[in-house]
């Protein structure tokens, strides 16, 4: 099954960021329910093989879980962050969580811009590029500070995946159809001083998200 999403897979930054001003101009930008317009990426989310290798099944009967992965079968692969789900953020396109994510560890508001454009692979080498975050234990976005551990930045990291959550239907369904299961990420990290997101913070906002509805 072929799902369209609202970028292509394969476009260079220019032509992402050509499209994501084409995404601003719209007059619905302002509307909290932005409707993305939409183009084919041939990602066929419901695959069972990627680059040759098979995918993995992450549903443990026994337990009732899903481990969310990029490499696990459907829906284990959309709900990762690494995932391309396009979603507008604070007026700001972002291809993926992994994307924003990422740019939080920098204060260069053009920086994040760019950063924000990424998903998969390209998106999670930048975590090698922003290291400097953890010795100060501060992250940014749109030129505001937040100390990591503190409630304004666990508002920020709800915040973002509702907005991903209610603007992209890949995402809001991947999630839905988990609702009797449990969720886990055991390729998380669990200190909140070393990573952006813990398992417990990106578990807990992905099971709000879907049992609040």
């Amino acid at each position: 099954m072929i799902i369209s999403s609202t970028i292509p897979l394969d476009v260079s930054f220019s032509k992402n960021k050509s499209l994501y001003n084409n995404v601003r101009n719209q007059p619905s930008f302002s509307n909290d329910r932005l409707r993305l317009y939409t183009m084919n990426n041939n990602e066929d989310f419901f695959a069972t093989k990627r680059n040759g290798h098979l995918l993995k099944d992450t549903f443990n009967k026994e337990l009732n879980t899903l481990d969310i992965r990029s490499n696990g079968l459907y829906p284990a692969n959309v709900l990762s962050n690494l995932a391309y789900k396009p979603f507008v953020f604070d007026d700001v396109y972002c291809s993926s969580m992994e994307g924003f994510l990422q740019s939080l560890k920098t204060k260069d508001v053009q920086e994040q811009r760019k950063t924000c454009l990424l998903y998969g692979g390209s998106a999670r080498k930048k975590s090698s590029k922003y290291k400097n975050w953890k010795t100060e234990q501060k992250l940014y976005w749109n030129g505001k500070e937040y100390d990591r551990d503190s409630k304004e930045y666990e508002e920020l990291l709800y915040n973002a995946y509702k907005k991903c959550y209610e603007q992209n239907d890949i995402f809001k369904e991947a999630l839905s159809s988990t609702k009797n299961l449990t969720l886990t990420h055991k390729d998380g990290k669990i200190d909140k001083d070393s990573t952006i997101i813990t398992q417990e913070e990106f578990i807990n906002i992905l099971t709000k998200l879907r049992d609040d509805v």
